[in-house]
């Protein structure tokens, strides 16, 4: 199957999600039965541009997580797709048996799930929510929330890519009113039609483009927490070489425990999205005057990512309101 070339900030993505899953299968022993639900799994592996490295996916992730997951559930769109990523998968991966749902994950994950024996919705689970853009519905992150019971009221996992870049660029902040059809889908992904006062707000100048990227994030992390339950949300925004955000990725827990390890997991690497950033910029130094530095791209990238104090985690606040325009 012929990957994609993806950017050094997808594979670091994937690099803290194959830490958390060590750190979650071994938590999740006591609990008899762990769940890996990947909504978007994509291809087996791709490659980075650049370098021409594979970068494996999410699916061989989990796959390869030690100690094992009980059962490993894949949604694919394309069916053909998702047919070949069965055959890969079942090939390296013998005797693991992962199912592969072809279609759309709002309708064939909850339609999987509604047929699981109901003793899994006790196991542990973690759900991989890695969507393009606006894709996944609010009624699916709600369904999953709410599917597993657990008496110390535990809910599966969520780790939620969120495209607070790609978002204004597909609704567009120069026209009098969001893009219709693109805006309806934000409405499904977020359940509500809040987020368009923010739309209207950097529209008209009230706020800036940053500030609106932080408005989103902060109203689907406040919408977890108090609409779905989650005790926690941990963000960790993602840019490209040059430092352009791109997406942040929120990991909702409901578990301390969990909490306190993607905690440590997003902030190491941080420190590489760090590195990344001053890897290009001493590149771009050294190409543009190869004779003008004593050091190697390498050494001066170490030399300007120190280790950066992590700032405590502040919660969601109450979203933004802007009263012309409320909805």
């Amino acid at each position: 199957m012929a990957g994609r070339g993806w950017g050094p900030w997808s594979r670091i993505k994937l690099e803290a999600l194959s830490d958390y899953l060590s750190a979650f299968t071994r938590a999740s022993q006591s609990a008899h039965r762990s769940l890996y639900l990947d909504l978007f799994a994509g291809a087996k592996d791709n490659f980075e541009r650049g370098t021409g490295n594979v970068i494996r996916g999410s699916g061989q992730r989990a796959l390869s997580t030690q100690p094992p997951f009980s059962k490993v559930v894949l949604c694919e769109l394309q069916p053909r797709t998702a047919a070949e990523l069965k055959a890969d998968l079942e090939s390296e991966f013998p005797g693991r048996e992962p199912e592969v749902l072809p279609g759309d994950c709002n309708v064939t994950m909850p339609d999987y799930l509604d047929r699981l024996d109901r003793r899994w919705r006790r196991g542990a689970v973690f759900a991989m929510v890695d969507q393009y853009a606006a894709e996944v519905r609010w009624e699916t992150l709600q369904y999953l929330a709410n599917w597993r019971q657990n008496e110390r009221g535990f809910r599966v996992e969520l780790w939620l890519y969120f495209g607070h870049a790609l978002l204004p660029r597909g609704l567009g902040v120069r026209q009098t009113e969001p893009d219709p059809e693109f805006a309806e889908r934000v409405d499904r992904m977020f359940g509500t039609r809040q987020w368009r006062e923010l739309w209207h707000a950097r529209r008209d100048e009230v706020i800036d483009a940053e500030q609106f990227r932080a408005e989103l994030v902060n109203l689907m992390r406040w919408r977890l927490e108090n609409e779905l339950g989650y005790g926690v949300t941990i963000p960790l925004e993602f840019t490209n070489s040059s430092g352009t955000p791109i997406y942040t990725v929120i990991f909702a827990t409901a578990n301390e425990t969990g909490a306190k390890v993607m905690g440590d997991v997003f902030a190491k690497h941080g420190v590489e999205l760090a590195k990344m950033r001053n890897r290009s910029k001493a590149q771009k130094k050294l190409d543009k005057d190869p004779g003008d530095s004593l050091f190697s791209a390498d050494e001066v990238t170490e030399m300007l990512t120190g280790k950066p104090e992590r700032e405590p985690l502040q919660p969601p606040v109450e979203p933004m309101r802007y009263p012309p325009n409320r909805l």
